[in-house]
Protein backbone atom coordinates (compact mmCIF):
# COMPACT_ATOMS: atom_id res chain seq x y z
CA UNK A 1 0.00 0.00 0.00
CA UNK A 2 1.18 3.25 -0.86
CA UNK A 3 0.24 6.88 1.04
CA UNK A 4 -0.05 9.44 -1.42
CA UNK A 5 0.71 13.16 -0.85
CA UNK A 6 -1.66 14.81 -2.33
CA UNK A 7 -1.85 19.26 -2.27
CA UNK A 8 -4.22 21.63 -3.85
CA UNK A 9 -2.04 24.05 -5.30
CA UNK A 10 -2.27 27.95 -5.36
CA UNK A 11 -1.12 28.67 -9.10
CA UNK A 12 -1.95 31.90 -8.97
CA UNK A 13 0.75 32.66 -6.40
CA UNK A 14 3.83 31.26 -9.10
CA UNK A 15 5.16 33.46 -12.06
CA UNK A 16 4.05 30.79 -14.40
CA UNK A 17 0.48 31.66 -13.31
CA UNK A 18 0.25 34.77 -13.87
CA UNK A 19 0.22 34.92 -17.30
CA UNK A 20 -3.04 33.46 -16.65
CA UNK A 21 -4.71 35.48 -14.31
CA UNK A 22 -3.73 38.93 -16.15
CA UNK A 23 -5.70 37.12 -19.45
CA UNK A 24 -8.38 36.51 -17.05
CA UNK A 25 -8.52 39.79 -15.17
CA UNK A 26 -8.56 41.46 -18.90
CA UNK A 27 -11.48 39.53 -19.90
CA UNK A 28 -13.56 40.75 -17.00
CA UNK A 29 -12.63 44.50 -17.28
CA UNK A 30 -15.97 45.09 -18.97
CA UNK A 31 -18.09 42.45 -17.29
CA UNK A 32 -17.44 44.01 -13.55
CA UNK A 33 -17.68 47.69 -15.21
CA UNK A 34 -21.19 46.70 -16.24
CA UNK A 35 -22.32 44.31 -12.48
CA UNK A 36 -20.05 46.85 -10.25
CA UNK A 37 -23.30 47.74 -8.37
CA UNK A 38 -23.29 43.83 -6.99
CA UNK A 39 -22.47 43.86 -2.90
CA UNK A 40 -21.29 40.51 -2.08
CA UNK A 41 -22.09 39.34 1.54
CA UNK A 42 -19.18 39.24 4.26
CA UNK A 43 -20.43 36.67 6.20
CA UNK A 44 -19.95 33.32 3.90
CA UNK A 45 -16.59 32.33 2.67
CA UNK A 46 -17.63 29.25 1.33
CA UNK A 47 -16.52 25.89 1.23
CA UNK A 48 -14.58 23.35 -1.53
CA UNK A 49 -15.00 20.10 -1.28
CA UNK A 50 -14.54 16.60 -3.29
CA UNK A 51 -17.52 14.35 -4.14
CA UNK A 52 -17.45 11.88 -3.39
CA UNK A 53 -15.76 11.97 -0.46
CA UNK A 54 -15.06 7.89 -0.20
CA UNK A 55 -14.38 6.19 -2.86
CA UNK A 56 -14.67 2.00 -2.78
CA UNK A 57 -11.48 0.56 -4.92
CA UNK A 58 -11.99 0.06 -8.53
CA UNK A 59 -10.44 -2.44 -10.87
CA UNK A 60 -7.36 -1.65 -12.75
CA UNK A 61 -8.12 0.32 -16.06
CA UNK A 62 -11.61 0.89 -15.33
CA UNK A 63 -12.00 5.23 -14.60
CA UNK A 64 -13.59 7.31 -11.63
CA UNK A 65 -14.97 10.53 -11.46
CA UNK A 66 -15.08 13.09 -8.32
CA UNK A 67 -16.17 16.58 -8.35
CA UNK A 68 -14.66 19.41 -7.23
CA UNK A 69 -17.62 21.60 -5.42
CA UNK A 70 -18.14 24.76 -3.50
CA UNK A 71 -20.89 25.57 -0.97
CA UNK A 72 -22.26 28.71 0.57
CA UNK A 73 -20.28 30.87 -1.47
CA UNK A 74 -20.52 34.69 -1.56
CA UNK A 75 -20.73 35.73 -4.67
CA UNK A 76 -17.74 34.92 -7.63
CA UNK A 77 -17.12 35.07 -11.38
CA UNK A 78 -13.42 33.16 -11.79
CA UNK A 79 -11.42 30.06 -9.86
CA UNK A 80 -8.05 28.97 -10.18
CA UNK A 81 -7.88 25.45 -8.64
CA UNK A 82 -5.49 22.56 -8.93
CA UNK A 83 -5.72 19.10 -7.73
CA UNK A 84 -2.71 16.70 -7.46
CA UNK A 85 -3.05 12.78 -6.71
CA UNK A 86 -0.75 10.43 -6.78
CA UNK A 87 -0.14 9.16 -10.14
CA UNK A 88 1.35 5.63 -9.57
CA UNK A 89 -2.41 4.97 -8.45
CA UNK A 90 -5.10 7.12 -10.48
CA UNK A 91 -3.67 8.85 -13.38
CA UNK A 92 -5.70 11.91 -14.20
CA UNK A 93 -7.37 11.73 -17.50
CA UNK A 94 -9.62 15.46 -18.28
CA UNK A 95 -11.63 18.13 -16.55
CA UNK A 96 -14.64 19.40 -17.66
CA UNK A 97 -16.02 22.36 -16.56
CA UNK A 98 -19.71 21.15 -18.36
CA UNK A 99 -22.70 21.98 -15.75
CA UNK A 100 -20.97 24.18 -13.56
CA UNK A 101 -22.43 26.46 -11.31
CA UNK A 102 -21.55 30.03 -13.06
CA UNK A 103 -22.27 28.59 -16.44
CA UNK A 104 -20.71 29.97 -19.79
CA UNK A 105 -17.20 30.27 -18.99
CA UNK A 106 -13.57 31.10 -20.51
CA UNK A 107 -11.11 28.77 -19.95
CA UNK A 108 -7.64 30.51 -18.96
CA UNK A 109 -6.19 26.92 -18.41
CA UNK A 110 -7.77 23.63 -18.83
CA UNK A 111 -4.40 21.42 -17.94
CA UNK A 112 -4.14 17.86 -17.50
CA UNK A 113 -0.53 16.08 -16.20
CA UNK A 114 0.89 19.01 -17.99
CA UNK A 115 -0.97 18.86 -21.58
CA UNK A 116 -3.76 21.30 -22.61
CA UNK A 117 -4.29 25.17 -22.30
CA UNK A 118 -2.62 27.26 -20.11
CA UNK A 119 -0.48 24.65 -18.48
CA UNK A 120 2.91 25.84 -15.77
CA UNK A 121 5.78 24.09 -15.00
CA UNK A 122 4.01 22.60 -12.15
CA UNK A 123 1.80 21.07 -14.09
CA UNK A 124 3.02 17.54 -14.02
CA UNK A 125 2.18 14.33 -13.50
CA UNK A 126 -1.14 13.91 -10.82
CA UNK A 127 -1.86 17.35 -11.38
CA UNK A 128 -5.08 18.30 -12.82
CA UNK A 129 -5.89 21.90 -12.87
CA UNK A 130 -8.87 24.54 -13.92
CA UNK A 131 -8.49 28.00 -14.11
CA UNK A 132 -12.01 29.57 -15.53
CA UNK A 133 -13.82 33.06 -15.41
CA UNK A 134 -17.32 33.82 -16.05
CA UNK A 135 -17.93 34.54 -20.02
CA UNK A 136 -20.67 36.74 -19.11
CA UNK A 137 -19.10 38.59 -16.49
CA UNK A 138 -22.01 37.78 -13.95
CA UNK A 139 -21.18 36.35 -10.80
CA UNK A 140 -22.76 33.47 -8.98
CA UNK A 141 -22.65 32.27 -5.52
CA UNK A 142 -24.11 29.92 -3.49
CA UNK A 143 -23.49 25.67 -4.12
CA UNK A 144 -22.57 23.49 -6.85
CA UNK A 145 -20.43 22.17 -8.96
CA UNK A 146 -17.01 24.00 -10.40
CA UNK A 147 -15.45 21.07 -12.35
CA UNK A 148 -15.02 17.37 -12.42
CA UNK A 149 -11.79 15.53 -12.91
CA UNK A 150 -11.96 11.87 -14.32
CA UNK A 151 -8.98 9.52 -13.33
CA UNK A 152 -7.72 6.22 -14.37
CA UNK A 153 -7.13 3.20 -11.79
CA UNK A 154 -3.84 2.39 -12.33
CA UNK A 155 -2.75 0.03 -9.25
CA UNK A 156 -5.17 -1.56 -6.30
CA UNK A 157 -3.10 1.28 -3.50
CA UNK A 158 -5.07 3.94 -2.58
CA UNK A 159 -4.84 8.23 -3.19
CA UNK A 160 -5.93 10.88 -1.34
CA UNK A 161 -7.80 14.09 -2.97
CA UNK A 162 -7.06 16.92 -0.16
CA UNK A 163 -7.79 20.80 -0.39
CA UNK A 164 -5.16 22.63 1.67
CA UNK A 165 -7.06 25.36 3.33
CA UNK A 166 -6.36 29.10 2.14
CA UNK A 167 -4.35 27.71 -1.05
CA UNK A 168 -6.98 28.24 -3.82
CA UNK A 169 -8.07 31.37 -5.36
CA UNK A 170 -12.17 32.13 -6.32
CA UNK A 171 -12.22 35.55 -6.97
CA UNK A 172 -14.78 38.27 -6.78
CA UNK A 173 -15.08 39.25 -2.87
CA UNK A 174 -10.89 38.62 -2.61
CA UNK A 175 -11.57 36.41 0.26
CA UNK A 176 -9.79 32.49 0.11
CA UNK A 177 -12.21 29.82 -0.06
CA UNK A 178 -12.47 27.43 2.49
CA UNK A 179 -12.36 23.51 3.08
CA UNK A 180 -13.56 20.70 4.05
CA UNK A 181 -11.99 18.96 6.99
CA UNK A 182 -12.46 15.34 5.14
CA UNK A 183 -10.25 14.50 2.02
CA UNK A 184 -11.79 12.53 -0.87
CA UNK A 185 -10.17 8.81 -1.15
CA UNK A 186 -9.79 6.04 -3.32
CA UNK A 187 -9.61 3.13 -2.42
CA UNK A 188 -9.99 1.81 0.88
CA UNK A 189 -7.15 3.16 2.68
CA UNK A 190 -5.75 1.59 6.21
CA UNK A 191 -5.37 3.40 9.11
CA UNK A 192 -2.03 5.67 8.86
CA UNK A 193 -0.12 7.32 11.37
CA UNK A 194 -1.02 10.65 13.12
CA UNK A 195 1.64 13.15 12.72
CA UNK A 196 2.11 15.97 15.57
CA UNK A 197 5.17 18.31 16.62
CA UNK A 198 5.68 21.15 18.88
CA UNK A 199 9.05 23.81 18.72
CA UNK A 200 10.55 25.70 21.57
CA UNK A 201 11.60 28.17 21.73
CA UNK A 202 8.16 29.19 20.27
CA UNK A 203 8.78 32.84 20.03
CA UNK A 204 11.52 35.76 19.42
CA UNK A 205 13.22 33.07 17.40
CA UNK A 206 16.44 34.63 16.56
CA UNK A 207 18.48 34.01 12.94
CA UNK A 208 21.94 32.75 14.15
CA UNK A 209 21.63 32.76 17.69
CA UNK A 210 18.65 30.50 18.94
CA UNK A 211 18.63 26.80 18.55
CA UNK A 212 14.75 25.38 17.74
CA UNK A 213 14.19 22.16 19.38
CA UNK A 214 11.04 20.66 16.91
CA UNK A 215 9.76 17.64 19.01
CA UNK A 216 7.61 15.43 17.54
CA UNK A 217 7.05 12.76 20.32
CA UNK A 218 3.54 13.29 20.77
CA UNK A 219 2.68 11.42 17.10
CA UNK A 220 0.91 8.45 17.19
CA UNK A 221 0.26 5.24 14.99
CA UNK A 222 -3.37 3.56 15.52
CA UNK A 223 -2.23 0.63 13.90
CA UNK A 224 -1.91 -2.37 16.30
CA UNK A 225 1.40 -2.93 16.63
CA UNK A 226 2.66 -0.06 14.84
CA UNK A 227 5.14 2.39 15.95
CA UNK A 228 6.77 5.32 14.08
CA UNK A 229 10.20 5.19 12.44
CA UNK A 230 10.86 7.44 10.83
CA UNK A 231 10.56 11.74 11.14
CA UNK A 232 10.22 13.50 7.64
CA UNK A 233 11.05 17.21 8.19
CA UNK A 234 10.97 20.49 5.53
CA UNK A 235 11.21 23.66 6.17
CA UNK A 236 9.93 26.01 3.37
CA UNK A 237 9.38 29.78 3.03
CA UNK A 238 5.85 31.34 3.05
CA UNK A 239 6.49 34.27 1.27
CA UNK A 240 9.67 34.41 -1.47
CA UNK A 241 12.02 31.32 -2.15
CA UNK A 242 14.35 29.57 -0.07
CA UNK A 243 15.85 26.14 -1.08
CA UNK A 244 14.18 23.19 1.30
CA UNK A 245 15.74 22.36 4.34
CA UNK A 246 15.09 18.92 5.08
CA UNK A 247 16.05 16.32 7.51
CA UNK A 248 14.74 12.75 7.78
CA UNK A 249 15.56 11.05 11.27
CA UNK A 250 14.38 7.75 13.33
CA UNK A 251 14.61 9.71 16.19
CA UNK A 252 11.00 12.21 17.26
CA UNK A 253 13.49 15.25 17.85
CA UNK A 254 15.53 17.79 15.54
CA UNK A 255 17.00 20.76 16.83
CA UNK A 256 18.22 23.41 13.86
CA UNK A 257 19.67 26.92 14.23
CA UNK A 258 18.37 29.11 11.37
CA UNK A 259 21.32 30.99 10.27
CA UNK A 260 21.37 31.16 6.25
CA UNK A 261 21.13 34.38 4.70
CA UNK A 262 17.00 33.52 3.95
CA UNK A 263 15.99 31.60 6.86
CA UNK A 264 14.27 34.84 8.01
CA UNK A 265 10.74 35.95 8.60
CA UNK A 266 7.94 33.28 8.24
CA UNK A 267 9.16 29.72 7.83
CA UNK A 268 6.79 27.26 7.42
CA UNK A 269 7.86 23.36 8.96
CA UNK A 270 6.43 20.49 7.61
CA UNK A 271 6.74 16.97 9.10
CA UNK A 272 5.50 13.33 7.76
CA UNK A 273 6.09 10.63 10.21
CA UNK A 274 6.37 7.01 8.87
CA UNK A 275 5.44 4.09 10.76
CA UNK A 276 6.98 0.51 10.91
CA UNK A 277 4.57 -1.27 8.54
CA UNK A 278 5.43 1.47 5.80
CA UNK A 279 2.71 3.86 6.34
CA UNK A 280 2.89 7.69 6.39
CA UNK A 281 1.08 10.04 7.85
CA UNK A 282 -0.61 13.12 6.05
CA UNK A 283 1.81 16.08 6.64
CA UNK A 284 0.87 18.63 8.97
CA UNK A 285 2.84 21.94 9.06
CA UNK A 286 3.08 25.17 11.40
CA UNK A 287 4.44 28.58 10.69
CA UNK A 288 7.57 29.87 12.47
CA UNK A 289 8.63 33.20 12.82
CA UNK A 290 12.44 33.72 12.37
CA UNK A 291 13.78 37.09 13.34
CA UNK A 292 17.35 38.62 11.59
CA UNK A 293 20.25 38.69 13.70
CA UNK A 294 20.73 42.62 15.26
CA UNK A 295 23.09 44.28 12.94
CA UNK A 296 24.37 47.98 14.28
CA UNK A 297 25.69 49.62 11.55
CA UNK A 298 25.49 53.56 11.30
CA UNK A 299 28.01 55.20 8.99
CA UNK A 300 28.92 58.80 7.58
CA UNK A 301 27.91 57.99 3.95
CA UNK A 302 29.02 61.66 2.48
CA UNK A 303 30.31 65.01 4.09
CA UNK A 304 29.40 68.44 2.31
CA UNK A 305 30.80 71.71 2.79
CA UNK A 306 29.63 75.28 1.41
CA UNK A 307 31.75 76.79 0.15
CA UNK A 308 34.50 74.15 -0.59
CA UNK A 309 37.49 75.44 -2.66
CA UNK A 310 38.89 79.02 -3.00
CA UNK A 311 38.00 79.83 0.63
CA UNK A 312 39.74 83.31 1.86
CA UNK A 313 40.65 82.66 5.59
CA UNK A 314 37.50 83.99 8.02
CA UNK A 315 35.05 82.46 6.00
CA UNK A 316 32.06 81.05 7.68
CA UNK A 317 31.75 77.43 5.71
CA UNK A 318 29.33 74.91 6.32
CA UNK A 319 29.79 71.67 6.89
CA UNK A 320 27.13 68.95 6.84
CA UNK A 321 27.57 64.88 7.93
CA UNK A 322 24.84 62.73 7.18
CA UNK A 323 24.22 59.60 9.26
CA UNK A 324 22.88 56.80 7.37
CA UNK A 325 21.63 53.33 9.03
CA UNK A 326 22.63 50.64 7.22
CA UNK A 327 22.22 47.93 9.99
CA UNK A 328 18.93 45.89 9.92
CA UNK A 329 18.08 47.80 13.82
CA UNK A 330 16.18 51.28 14.70
CA UNK A 331 18.59 53.34 16.19
CA UNK A 332 17.85 55.90 18.81
CA UNK A 333 20.67 58.22 18.74
CA UNK A 334 24.10 58.05 17.09
CA UNK A 335 27.88 59.66 18.57
CA UNK A 336 29.43 61.56 15.83
CA UNK A 337 32.86 62.78 15.95
CA UNK A 338 34.31 65.35 13.34
CA UNK A 339 38.11 65.40 12.67
CA UNK A 340 40.05 68.48 11.09
CA UNK A 341 43.44 67.59 9.62
CA UNK A 342 43.27 64.70 12.50
CA UNK A 343 42.44 66.64 15.41
CA UNK A 344 38.71 66.44 16.92
CA UNK A 345 36.95 69.87 15.67
CA UNK A 346 33.42 68.84 17.05
CA UNK A 347 31.32 66.02 18.66
CA UNK A 348 27.66 65.79 18.07
CA UNK A 349 25.85 63.26 20.85
CA UNK A 350 22.51 63.32 18.93
CA UNK A 351 19.48 61.62 20.65
CA UNK A 352 17.46 61.82 16.82
CA UNK A 353 16.35 58.56 15.88
CA UNK A 354 17.10 56.43 12.62
CA UNK A 355 14.84 54.08 11.09
CA UNK A 356 16.59 51.11 8.99
CA UNK A 357 17.56 52.16 5.56
CA UNK A 358 16.99 56.02 7.22
CA UNK A 359 19.45 58.78 6.82
CA UNK A 360 19.68 62.14 9.12
CA UNK A 361 21.58 65.12 8.47
CA UNK A 362 24.25 67.02 11.36
CA UNK A 363 25.18 70.76 10.42
CA UNK A 364 27.77 72.74 12.00
CA UNK A 365 29.71 76.26 11.15
CA UNK A 366 33.43 75.96 10.35
CA UNK A 367 34.93 79.52 11.15
CA UNK A 368 38.43 79.16 9.37
CA UNK A 369 39.39 82.56 10.83
CA UNK A 370 43.34 81.89 11.47
CA UNK A 371 43.26 79.01 8.75
CA UNK A 372 46.56 79.62 6.80
CA UNK A 373 46.25 78.99 2.80
CA UNK A 374 46.32 75.26 2.58
CA UNK A 375 44.50 71.79 1.76
CA UNK A 376 42.36 70.53 5.16
CA UNK A 377 41.15 67.27 5.67
CA UNK A 378 37.56 66.96 7.49
CA UNK A 379 37.31 63.29 8.16
CA UNK A 380 33.05 62.30 10.06
CA UNK A 381 33.34 58.97 12.38
CA UNK A 382 30.89 57.35 13.99
CA UNK A 383 31.87 55.76 17.44
CA UNK A 384 31.61 53.23 17.96
CA UNK A 385 31.98 52.08 14.80
CA UNK A 386 30.95 48.60 13.53
CA UNK A 387 32.30 48.96 9.97
CA UNK A 388 35.55 49.51 8.63
CA UNK A 389 33.94 51.60 6.03
CA UNK A 390 31.99 54.20 8.23
CA UNK A 391 34.00 57.43 7.79
CA UNK A 392 33.09 60.23 5.90
CA UNK A 393 35.50 62.41 4.08
CA UNK A 394 36.19 66.01 2.72
CA UNK A 395 39.16 67.92 1.43
CA UNK A 396 38.33 72.13 1.76
CA UNK A 397 41.39 74.57 0.02
CA UNK A 398 42.06 77.94 2.01
CA UNK A 399 43.29 80.04 -0.36
CA UNK A 400 45.50 83.76 0.00
CA UNK A 401 42.54 86.22 -1.04
CA UNK A 402 45.61 88.27 -2.70
CA UNK A 403 47.11 85.62 -5.15
CA UNK A 404 43.98 83.46 -5.23
CA UNK A 405 45.82 80.42 -4.79
CA UNK A 406 47.21 78.14 -2.00
CA UNK A 407 50.00 79.44 -0.84
CA UNK A 408 52.09 78.54 2.89
CA UNK A 409 52.18 81.64 4.55
CA UNK A 410 49.47 84.16 6.04
CA UNK A 411 48.96 87.68 4.73
CA UNK A 412 51.10 89.24 7.07
CA UNK A 413 53.85 87.41 6.71
CA UNK A 414 52.92 87.51 2.64
CA UNK A 415 53.50 91.32 3.36
CA UNK A 416 56.68 91.18 5.10
CA UNK A 417 57.83 88.85 2.46
CA UNK A 418 57.44 91.38 -0.13
CA UNK A 419 58.25 94.36 1.89
CA UNK A 420 61.87 92.57 2.44
CA UNK A 421 62.21 91.78 -1.22
CA UNK A 422 61.57 95.06 -1.99
CA UNK A 423 64.11 96.43 0.26
CA UNK A 424 66.31 93.86 -0.86
CA UNK A 425 66.21 95.16 -4.42
CA UNK A 426 66.82 98.64 -3.43
CA UNK A 427 69.79 97.81 -2.26
CA UNK A 428 71.19 95.95 -5.14
CA UNK A 429 70.20 99.09 -7.14
CA UNK A 430 72.20 101.62 -4.88
CA UNK A 431 75.10 98.90 -4.91
CA UNK A 432 74.75 99.14 -8.69
CA UNK A 433 74.54 102.81 -8.99
CA UNK A 434 77.51 103.22 -6.48
CA UNK A 435 79.54 100.92 -9.34
CA UNK A 436 78.49 102.98 -11.86
CA UNK A 437 79.48 106.03 -10.54
CA UNK A 438 82.88 105.14 -9.31
CA UNK A 439 83.45 103.47 -12.85
CA UNK A 440 82.49 106.88 -14.25
CA UNK A 441 85.08 109.04 -12.05
CA UNK A 442 87.47 106.59 -12.83
CA UNK A 443 87.21 107.33 -16.36
CA UNK A 444 87.32 110.92 -16.30
CA UNK A 445 90.52 110.93 -14.07
CA UNK A 446 92.00 108.90 -16.35
CA UNK A 447 91.15 111.06 -19.27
Amino acid sequence: MFVAKRVLSLKSMGLARCSRLVILLASLIVPVLFVGSVTPSVHATGVLFVSPSIQSSQPVGSMITFQVNVTGMDPFDTWDVSVITDPSVIKAISISVSGNLIGAVFQVENCVEGVGSGCSVNDGAGVATSAASSSTGFPSSGSGLLFTVTYQVKSTSYSYLEFHPGLDTIAYTGVPVAHSDAPGVYGNAPPIPNAFFTFFPSANITQGVDNVTFDASLSSDPVPGGRITSYAWEIMRVNGYLPPISNTTSQPTWVHRFSGPLEVQDLSVQLIVTDNFGFSSRPVSQVITVLEKPNPNLIVSTIRASPQDNIFAGTQVSITATVFNKGNIFEHGFNLTIFLDGRVFRTVNSTQDIGRGHAVDSTFVLNTTGLKPNTYAIVGMIQPSHDPNSSGFLTIRIVDPYLGATIPFTVPEFLGLVIATLAAIGVVRLLVNRSRLRRHLLEQELS
